[in-house]
């Protein structure tokens, strides 16, 4: 019981009947789960639980009927509505839950990245409007969209701008037929919310961006596209649900479907080849992040190489159309252990990256490089005049090629990272350094196995890390190659890992009370990464 951090009876309105009933609830805040049983006693008496509630969010109720209410955002996407008998115990009840809650389950990029593509104002006539991405969130029953159009003037850097799909219906529909974007919209609603598909948004999309290539040289899309980003508001409520299986029929050939059962395997893959199964979504996320073709919205045309910090990357950096492209997101989506983990095993969110993501590499060869940074080809070598003093690579050896992330050491120091960095104990570093996956875009069973980026996996349990020291860098190479089990794995779960956004944590594991809490050392997102497009590294 040292997870539970909440506990007491409330009552909880009904889902279908709308009735309150009292409810004695636990809260498992390691886990992110509420759950409730019908007395008190019932839960004495080891009985198992009525329901559990996936917390997303809190926030206090308006209600009339029930002055003390709180409504919990849960991730299976119906609210539920709680009542206790005073303020404070609401507030405190709030409190606590949205310290519990898992990270935001909406697939949009962050705010911090957002700002770096801004509109230009003076890019004379618009040359090309494309929607890159499209934010989808739920809110109890209802599907919220947002448009990310990338566009470019006849001067200037492209800038990126976010529309609802409301505001945007009513700019097409003065210009353009818009039936069978309306037709489409309406098969969408008829969906459970739960099992909305990303093949249905593919086929969204490609409608929007057929309509804007015709309305892109009005003055009336000019003034759309250079106002401020919007508050997306909610689209209207969808119509009743229809209690049938209709919505199965045309899924059925949908040949995701197949990929999606591929990442029901994961489990099976633990037990079977008896590697813990924080291990096996580790290598799982490595093969993820660069083992399949993109799947994007849009067709993914090869590029020229990105400038990054006065130097050269291989892999450009959002936003870009199609993906295909590296950000950095926010530490704080990571859970990591807490100040008090040695005796209550919570994880709270990390405090801000120690390192800078400066740059990522991807590169196609028969044999793979595990000291990549001595290459002249890496980032490493290509920083420039800006290169930072010291660089943090890890660097992934794939069985068709490289995949390297590049971190820039902070000026300050860090002593559980200083003390990694200066040790010559490989044992010690194999034991300390863990990886964190998150899926921010993908199927929902790929979401479910790899979790809501609280799972770390040391990958030294079956991959051999090799370290290697430089001028003005660190790197850890990470040999998927060498290990029988972890090419096994890549080969068995690849099915499901079809059009994924995906970050990556690097973390120094604390194991005492000094060490804590635990922080991030470098994150890194990767939308939809294809092999295809890599780099061809020569053999030296």
């Amino acid at each position: 019981m040292a997870d539970t951090v909440l506990e007491g009876t409330a009552r909880k309105r009904g889902q279908y009947r709308g009735a309150w009933r009292a409810r004695y609830f636990v809260l498992n805040a390691a886990q992110s789960r509420l759950d409730y049983w019908e007395s008190r006693e019932d839960k004495e008496a080891n009985q198992k639980p009525r329901g559990a509630i996936r917390v997303r969010g809190a926030s206090p109720l308006d209600d009339k009927d029930e002055p003390f209410g709180l409504v919990v955002r849960a991730a299976n996407a119906y609210d539920e509505w709680l009542a206790l008998d005073s303020l404070h115990e609401r507030d405190r009840w709030v409190t606590a839950l949205q310290k519990a809650s898992l990270p935001s389950e909406s697939f949009e990029p962050d705010d911090d990245v957002w700002e770096d593509a801004t509109h230009n104002t003076d890019a004379g006539d618009i040359r090309n409007a494309t929607v890159y991405d499209c934010s989808v969130s739920r809110h109890h029953l209802q599907l919220e969209f947002a448009y990310h159009i990338l566009v470019q003037g006849e001067r200037g850097e492209p800038w990126s701008v976010r529309r609802s799909h409301n505001a945007l219906r009513s700019l097409l529909r003065t210009q353009c037929d818009l039936s069978q974007l309306d037709e489409e919209c309406a098969k969408d609603r008829a969906l459970d919310p739960r099992r909305f598909l990303a093949s249905r948004l593919r086929r969204r999309v490609a409608l929007v961006n057929s309509l804007l290539s015709r309305v892109m040289t009005s003055p009336d899309f000019r003034a759309f596209v250079t106002e401020d980003d919007e508050d997306v508001p909610p689209e209207e409520p969808p119509p009743p649900q229809q209690r049938d299986v209709a919505w199965l029929v045309p899924l059925l050939p949908d040949p995701r479907i197949a990929a999606l059962c591929g990442a029901v395997l994961c489990g099976v893959v633990s037990r079977a080849y008896g590697v813990p199964n924080g291990l096996v979504v580790a290598i799982f996320a490595a093969g993820a992040a660069t083992g399949l073709a993109c799947a994007g919205v849009v067709p993914v045309q090869r590029v020229e190489k990105a400038t990054e910090d006065g130097g050269t990357c291989t892999l450009p950096r959002w936003p870009r159309v199609g993906g295909h492209c590296w950000s950095e997101p926010r530490a704080a989506l990571f859970r990591v252990r807490g100040p008090t983990y040695l005796t209550d095993r919570i994880k709270e969110p990390s405090d801000s990256a120690l390192c800078r993501l400066i740059g990522v590499d991807l590169f196609s060869t028969d044999t793979p490089e595990s000291n990549l940074c001595r290459r002249k080809e890496s980032f490493a070598q290509r920083v420039g005049s800006d290169a930072p003093p010291l660089i943090i690579a890890l660097n992934f050896c794939l069985p068709w090629g490289n995949f390297a992330l590049y971190w820039a050491a902070p000026e300050e120091e860090h002593d559980v990272l200083q003390q990694f960095l200066d040790s010559d104990d490989d044992a010690y570093r194999d034991a300390r350094l863990k990886l964190i996956p998150r899926v921010v875009e993908g199927n929902w069973l790929v979401r479910r196995a790899v979790g809501p980026g609280s799972k770390a996996a040391k990958l030294a349990e079956t991959i051999e890390l090799k370290y290697s020291k430089g001028n003005g860098y660190v790197e850890v190479s990470a040999d998927l190659c060498g290990s029988a089990t972890a090419r096994r794995i890549l080969s068995v779960v690849r099915s499901g890992t079809s059009g994924l956004v995906l970050d990556l944590a690097l973390v120094v594991e604390g194991t005492t009370e000094a060490e804590l809490p635990e922080r991030v050392l470098g994150a890194a997102r990767l939308h939809r990464v294809d092999p295809d497009l890599a780099e061809p590294l020569p053999v030296c």
